[in-house]
């Protein structure tokens, strides 16, 4: 394997966030939908960033980091689409670290 340095911005722009079109804030179930502004808590597993948790912006601006490998990113969400599986599911767009323990 190629190692590959890349930062975390780089890593969570595109991320899957959920399997629709749209995300649920983990704290008060506001349904996120396309440009909604988002707080995104990733951990780091053996090398591979992936989701925890997805909040709304206001719920997400008290969250702070517990546990090392973890991350918090301010983004929106975004909308991909494959058009072979006719499927589509949020992702994240312009994402910016708030937070990170490594």
């Amino acid at each position: 394997m190629i190692p590959v340095r890349a930062t975390l911005t780089q890593l969570a722009t595109g991320l899957q966030i959920d399997d629709g079109a749209h995300a649920d804030c983990d704290d008060c179930s506001d349904t996120l939908r396309e440009g909604a502004p988002i707080v995104v808590r990733l951990t780091n597993e053996r090398r591979h960033w992936s989701v925890d948790g997805v909040c709304c912006d206001d719920c997400g601006s008290a969250r702070t980091l517990d546990a090392p490998g973890t991350a918090y990113v301010a983004a929106r969400v975004g909308v991909t689409s494959d058009g072979a599986t006719q499927s589509q599911w949020a992702c994240l767009v312009d994402p910016k670290p708030i937070a990170a323990t490594l």
